[in-house]
C-alpha cells in the first residue's frame, strides 16, 4: 500500500490500455465500454491482460470520464484474474 505523499513522488502510474471493441462484447479479461461511458467515443474495451506503468508526464490534457462503478468491479476482478491474487 502506498500513502499518497509517496503515490505523489511516484514518477510512474499503473494503467491498463483501451482497445476498440471491434464489435466484440468484452468477456472476462477485456471489460466492455460502450461508447460515451467513462468519456469513450466508441465502443471499448479495458485490456486487463496488458497493464502497464507508464511516466505521468504522458498524460496531457484533462481527465475524460469516471468509469462507473458496476465497470470497476468487472475490471478489479479481471485484474485479480490476471494477477493470480485471488
Amino acid at each position: 500500500m502506498i500513502d499518497d505523499t509517496a503515490e505523489q513522488r511516484n514518477p510512474l502510474t499503473i494503467i491498463v490500455p483501451l482497445n476498440d471493441a471491434n464489435g466484440r462484447p468484452g468477456n472476462t479479461l477485456n471489460v466492455f465500454l460502450p461508447k460515451g461511458v467513462a468519456g469513450t467515443t466508441k465502443d471499448s474495451v479495458v485490456v486487463c491482460s496488458q497493464v502497464r506503468a507508464l511516466d505521468k508526464r504522458r498524460f496531457v490534457g484533462e481527465k475524460l470520464g469516471d468509469v462507473p462503478q458496476e465497470k470497476l468491479r468487472l475490471i478489479d476482478h479481471a485484474l485479480r484474474v490476471v494477477l493470480a491474487l485471488d
